[in-house]
């Protein structure tokens, strides 16, 4: 299969060079987003997970585990914020 990120990380690498030069807060935004695509495609690879396993799995252990990584770090920086 062909690795898709890095033709958009490309792509916006491109774009926020040459085409938002003007704007720099909305390049800082599309940098942010193909930076934060990068590293969950990466996390994707070395879970060995793509799209088909997670159709088949469902979205119930997806959501599971996105609520169980916001309890921790909400209440990690609350502690930290605290004491």
């Amino acid at each position: 299969s062909i690795p898709w990120f890095i033709l958009y990380f490309v792509v916006a690498i491109v774009l926020n060079t040459y085409l938002l030069d003007g704007v720099p807060q909305f390049g800082q935004a599309v940098s942010g987003l193909a930076r934060k695509g990068l590293i969950i495609t990466m996390f994707f690879i070395g879970a060995s997970l793509s799209m088909d396993v997670l159709k088949q799995v469902g979205m119930k252990p997806l959501v599971q585990g996105v609520a169980l990584w916001a309890v921790i770090s909400i209440s990690s920086l609350a502690y930290i914020l605290l004491f």
